[in-house]
């Protein structure tokens, strides 16, 4: 019996096309583009296939899988190859024109990468056919790179660049590849100090580290049993964060700079993205929006907030208190928020902050549209003709402790009202449209200077006095 070497090189090949083969194609980002715009798509991707030999098994595959991801089903294979064998001038400069008009030159050359590089190396007529298609679409060095780094890294191949932190991959229409990209952060990296910076990350497990620090990459969360408990501090720089959910054990602390946090949560799951303890928070500079999910859950003692040049977008809970921002220790809360943006965040009370105990300032914020279904003020302002037109808010609610002190100066509130109990209100040169501001209190009135026009509501509510509705509606 003669036994002779396996073929390396194939083996790996089948190899590399069954890493593919079993992790399903997402929908492709051309999707649900007109059906012209999807077969012209594929029909070029298809010549570039008849470029040297007939497609190997493992092509013919993975191609029927990107024509699934594109919307057009798998049977459409023989009729896309016969097209692609017409191709002539006229059929590429139709191509083109609808690579200029929709942005497909980097899904484009991605894909054709994949599909060409699938079983080997580009032959040399295949690298001047992308060259000339390259040139065609004017793609610059610079991109080009990427691309070809990107299609390296579905294949498994070696690759030296390094992605930029904000590559947008849904903006370049590669989202189909996007899994292939990201690594799994495992227990034994945060245990031996692998270096995370620059990289992209998925959590799909339950992880501990006691510090972990973050800069210029990527990092998302996936699936319910993926948690980052933090036991003494963690700090994310420049990152792009997806559906977080990180817990700070004790006094850890948290801070985020210049990251965009996004993220979708199921409504029913009441989930917090960021549960504090004992320890801080610091947020500078980030753009936050996190659907279902409150952003901020402290359960316990005095702590320090301080959230600064952030706007927060439709974050927040419609069954959860506090959509930003919730704690409900009889310690104070230290609170300083300056120049922020609440839009649209939602709670079942206090749309952006709802506290127990708070001292501190809210000041050059914008506070728009946001919503909470308890605005009752023991039921005070239960009258529906004092209701707008639009979302009604309760935007701070600071419940029950007298000894609470708030500046609230220089904010907008558009469709988004403020609800305090109790504590000492004060604060200048606030603008106030379609919105409430009601200071339910024990013995002292604020003094908020606010400015108003003619359909603005403006209320300020003493507990012990009887209301004359008719008269604080100011309608003449």
């Amino acid at each position: 019996m003669t036994i002779s070497n396996i073929n390396l090189p194939q083996l790996l090949a089948d190899l590399d096309a069954l890493r593919i083969e079993a992790l399903p194609l997402a929908e492709h980002g051309l999707a649900n583009f007109d059906i012209h715009v999807r077969e012209s798509y594929a029909a070029q991707l298809a010549t570039l296939l008849l470029v040297e030999n007939t497609p190997s098994e493992n092509q013919s595959r993975l191609f029927c899988q990107l024509l699934d991801a594109l919307n057009l089903g798998s049977d459409a294979y023989p009729r896309l190859l016969e097209q692609a064998q017409k191709t002539n001038q006229q059929s590429l400069r139709e191509f083109l024109q609808l690579v200029e008009e929709h942005q497909l030159a980097a899904s484009f050359i991605v894909d054709g990468l994949v599909l060409c590089r699938l079983d080997e190396a580009l032959t040399e007529t295949q690298s001047q056919v992308f060259s000339e298609y390259t040139q065609l679409m004017q793609v610059q060095e610079t991109d080009l790179i990427h691309y070809v780094h990107l299609a390296a890294k579905v294949l498994g191949l070696p690759s030296d660049d390094v992605l930029p932190t904000t590559f947008d991959f849904t903006g370049y229409k590669l989202q189909i590849w996007k899994e292939f990209f990201y690594r799994e952060l495992t227990q034994k990296m945060l245990d031996e100090g692998f270096d995370l910076d620059n990289g992209l990350w998925v959590v799909k497990t339950e992880l501990t580290a006691d510090t972990f620090i973050l800069r210029d990459a990527v990092i998302r969360w996936d699936g319910e049993l993926a948690k980052l408990n933090i036991k003494e501090s963690l700090k994310l720089t420049n990152c792009i964060v997806t559906n977080p959910l990180v817990r700070a054990i004790g006094d850890a602390s948290i801070e985020l700079y210049q990251c965009e946090i996004k993220g979708w949560q199921p409504l029913e799951k009441k989930i917090s993205s960021f549960v504090l303890e004992q320890g801080s928070i610091t947020i500078e500079n980030c753009n936050i929006q996190l659907k279902n999910s409150r952003v901020i859950y402290k359960s316990s003692t005095k702590s320090i907030v301080k959230i600064t040049d952030t706007k927060f977008v439709s974050c927040g809970n419609s069954n959860l208190y506090g959509g930003v921002f919730f704690g409900h220790s009889s310690d104070p809360y230290f609170i300083q928020v300056h120049r922020c943006d609440f839009i649209s965040c939602t709670a079942e009370n206090g749309a952006v902050f709802c506290l127990y105990y708070l001292i501190g300032e809210i000041t050059g914020s914008l506070f728009e549209n946001c919503f909470s279904k308890y605005f009752d003020a023991e039921k005070a302002i239960a009258k529906p003709d004092l209701y707008m037109d639009k979302s009604h808010a309760v935007l701070t609610h600071n419940a029950g402790n007298s000894n609470g002190s708030i500046d609230f100066s220089d904010n907008t509130l558009t469709y988004s009202s403020v609800l305090s109990y109790s504590s000492r209100f004060r604060g200048s040169k606030n603008k106030i449209n379609n919105s409430f501001f009601i200071h339910y209190l024990y013995r002292e009135l604020p003094n908020l200077n606010t400015e108003a026009n003619d359909f603005e509501r403006e209320l300020i509510i003493n507990r012990n006095t009887n209301i004359n509705w008719d008269k604080i509606r100011k309608e003449d």
